[in-house]
């Protein structure tokens, strides 16, 4: 799962992001956040991907707009599973639910935004990956992982942990590769390996791992 900001306001853009981190941080949440200021072809490609997401759409970005991006996740990607959030300083609360755009929320920058966007975030989370986090607890402190975000899984030689790869960084587990599979419905390539087969395009560059 990832999380996607569109902003074309540096300020607000990093405060944005500030609050997501925060949110999933106090969550113990393992998330990428990838940030745009403006309509792009790489934002494009993450539109078309299939992959359910979280979207945060500012309305005004200049050349394009919140609006125009909505309706491209829904109408021409054909997207109706990722979750979008709208925030801006304008009240167009009421043409974002005339435009039938499925927007989980508007969230005004002038009133709460802090508050409104953490708890809009934390409703998201549930929504898109319901049944697909993996949690588990280390050292007395509990995580939770997106599946999706899982690069690998691999056991660790000469002991009982095993690391887990994931696109922000690694996790030390004590558990078994047989358990963690079970768990994550991760693909095992090896007896010490599983992948997510969506990172890995290549199965010669799994020696490298």
């Amino acid at each position: 799962m990832m999380i996607v900001v569109i902003e074309n306001d540096e300020n607000w853009l990093k405060k944005t992001v500030k609050d997501i981190n925060e949110e999933l941080s106090s969550n113990n949440i393992d998330e990428n956040i990838i940030c745009f200021k403006k309509y792009t072809k790489e934002l494009r490609n993450i539109i078309y991907d299939n992959n359910k997401k979280i979207y945060v759409l500012d309305i005004e970005l200049g050349d394009s707009s919140g609006y125009d991006i909505a309706r491209e996740i829904r109408d021409e990607a054909n997207d109706w599973d990722s979750v979008i959030i709208i925030s801006s300083i304008y009240n167009q609360k009421e043409n974002i639910i005339s435009d039938r755009l499925s927007v989980l929320t508007y969230i005004s920058k002038l009133t709460n935004f802090d508050d409104n966007l953490k708890t809009s975030i934390r409703l998201a989370i549930n929504i898109v990956a319901k049944n697909n986090f993996f949690e588990f607890k280390e050292s007395g402190i509990n995580y939770k992982i997106a599946i999706s975000s899982i690069i690998y899984i691999k056991k660790e030689k000469y002991s009982k942990y095993c690391i887990i790869k994931t696109i922000n960084g690694f996790f030390r587990i004590r558990d078994t590769i047989v358990n963690l599979k079970d768990k994550t419905r991760l693909i095992q390539l090896k007896k010490d390996l599983l992948v997510n087969e969506k990172y890995i395009n290549d199965t010669n560059n799994i020696d490298k791992i």
